[in-house]
């Protein structure tokens, strides 16, 4: 994928984060990797513990947006939060089906802040519509079985 007359490429990045889930008294920390590809340009991928099972998707502007105020809505939400170990940025999973299992990834704002500015670099913020074949994804829809 070309943007601005240059390849447009994947990136990535792996952090520990500190993870709380409804209902259990302590968890252990984990790791999460966050993947950016040109391909899917509003979105990033989220694996937990190097695990594609415990994979999400979220929106890139989604967790840009939380680094600075509250963001997002439903089953995805971000904000910022300043603590005593530094600033982190909180991603809560939770399911629709029930709104009291819920899972608090409390992510390093540093180092989303260093992903993020090397996502942009790629595919700047804006020109994401332009990038998406719609052909390909209405196609992709009409061919995928559940």
């Amino acid at each position: 994928m070309f943007v601005d007359g240059r390849v447009a490429r994947r990136v990535s990045a792996c952090m520990r984060i500190r993870v709380r889930v409804s209902g259990i008294d302590t968890t252990p920390d984990a790791t999460a990797t966050l993947v950016y590809d040109p391909a899917d340009p509003l979105m990033l991928r989220m694996v937990l513990n190097e695990q594609e099972a415990n994979a999400w998707h979220i929106g890139r502007d989604l967790l840009a947006d939380g680094l600075g105020g509250h963001s997002g809505y439903g089953d995805v939400r971000v904000w910022p939060l300043s603590t005593t170990a530094g600033d982190v940025v909180n991603v809560v999973l939770a399911t629709p089906e029930d709104p009291d299992y819920w899972a608090l990834l409390e992510f390093p704002a540093p180092e989303v802040r260093r992903f993020l500015n090397r996502a942009y670099r790629q595919v700047p913020r804006g020109i994401e519509a332009d990038l998406i074949n719609l052909d390909g994804l209405v196609a992709r829809l009409l061919t995928e079985t559940p």
